[in-house]
């Protein structure tokens, strides 16, 4: 295999309970629990009309593993006879991605494969849907995100004619430690309200509202790392859209050019440099924006 890209993600592992963790097995034990589970025998579960399969294929690093993903898919065979060609017969298969999971960081790279899932929602949400199953009798969900591009969201800013409403939703304040003040917030309103996600959302019906780094690049820095995710409602590109950090184009992407299942320091070494690559994206300082042509309309009336 060679030049594949991969989906970055950030996975969260959440108590269904809040006094079921004196009981349960503490998060990192549950996602042990998981890996070893399928390193003993494989997982198989429903996903829709049709099955999914999950193998563990071996141990990257210390806390990095590699598992092949496979969707069913029925193929219909066409067996000759001595009098036609019969088209009845139906065999499974199971084409498969490559998931790459790193807990150390709570990182995932899922090797992108339009032919067996159709986009980065579809893989993302089997996935999440596949582990949170063998997990939720231990106490919790499972909760995947998209790490994204801080920049990119700060050019449909800084190029939407007009801005409607932004909803920022992010999820429990594992993430990131003391690092951003989002955390820090996150912190004390999950241990007010027990909540798991917190979302707030802006509005102007005219068309009005002025988002700067000033008052939320915080929150923006904690949702591209894969804290949460955010909507845009703007006059952009020539017309009024909704656009989401969950779009493909949105969605951060690795390139590995070497065959993962090679057991070797080289290729080791790069599939850790790629995970490690995808959690310093909320730690690099973003370019600072130039005021929307609103604010600088605004200023001259000043």
């Amino acid at each position: 295999m060679s030049g594949q890209t991969y989906y970055g993600l950030r996975y969260f592992v959440i108590p269904t309970e809040q006094e079921s963790l004196m009981k349960n097995p503490n998060k990192v034990e549950v996602i042990n629990n998981f890996v070893y589970g399928t390193k003993q025998n494989f997982k198989k579960l429903p996903l829709g009309k049709r099955n999914g399969i999950l193998y563990f294929i071996r141990e990257i690093k210390k806390g990095v593993y590699l598992f092949k993903f496979g969707k069913q898919k029925l193929l219909t065979k066409h067996n000759p006879t001595e009098e036609d060609i019969n088209d009845n017969v139906e065999e499974d298969n199971y084409p498969y991605v490559y998931i790459i999971m790193d807990t150390n960081y709570q990182i995932i790279l899922i090797e992108r494969n339009t032919s067996i899932f159709k986009d980065v929602n579809e893989v993302k949400a089997k996935f999440q849907k596949f582990v949170e199953v063998h997990i939720i009798k231990e106490g919790y969900y499972f909760k995947v995100e998209e790490i994204t591009y801080e920049n990119k969201f700060w050019k449909y800013i800084e190029n939407s004619k007009e801005i409607y409403s932004l909803t920022l939703k992010l999820n429990s304040p594992n993430l990131f430690g003391g690092r951003l003040k989002a955390n820090k917030i996150l912190k004390f309103l999950s241990k007010k309200y027990n909540n798991n996600q917190m979302q707030f959302k802006l509005i102007s019906d005219k068309g009005q509202l002025l988002i700067t780094k000033d008052n939320i690049n915080d929150f923006i820095k904690y949702i591209v790392g894969g804290g949460g995710s955010w909507e845009l409602k703007s006059y952009f590109d020539g017309k009024r859209q909704i656009i989401k950090s969950n779009n493909e184009k949105n969605v951060k992407t690795v390139t590995i050019n070497e065959n993962v299942e090679e057991n070797n320091d080289k290729v080791n070494e790069i599939i850790k440099g790629k995970v490690i690559s995808l959690e310093e994206i909320m730690l690099r300082k973003s370019k600072p924006i130039k005021k929307n042509r609103r604010k600088k309309d605004e200023d001259k009336d000043d």
